[in-house]
């Protein structure tokens, strides 16, 4: 495979992980709402996780060619990526810590239920 055809791949998977967290909305207003979506969340995780691999090597073969006579177009083709795959990293990012908050406070509203029920 040639490190074009690898770079336009990788760039479609990141896109296309970005595009499925836009298009699953996530649905907090209860606790097991929250850990469906939490759920469902790790799903996404671990298939964006299989393009890690691939953005790796791409930055490799960047790495590769910027020592060779292709200095721009390889630094341009690993800053691409990186960027790409930062701003994917940091939607997941945000959507765990989100989909952790609800949980913990959906259990807390219930442990508080429960004691105000004790009394």
């Amino acid at each position: 495979m040639s490190p074009r055809f690898v770079y336009l791949q990788v760039l479609a998977s990141i896109r296309h992980g970005e595009e499925t967290l836009r298009s699953k909305p996530m649905i907090l207003n209860n606790l097991p709402n929250a850990q469906k979506s939490n759920e469902a969340h790790e799903v996404l995780i671990t298939a964006t996780e299989k393009t890690r691999s691939s953005v790796m090597q791409v930055q490799a073969d960047a790495r590769q060619l910027h020592e060779s006579d292709f200095m721009e177009p390889a630094r341009e083709v690993a800053e691409t990526v990186r960027h790409a795959w930062q701003a994917l990293a940091r939607h997941h990012d945000d959507r765990t810590k989100l989909t952790a908050a609800a949980i913990k406070f959906y259990q807390t509203v219930e442990q508080v239920g429960w004691l105000q029920a004790d009394l």
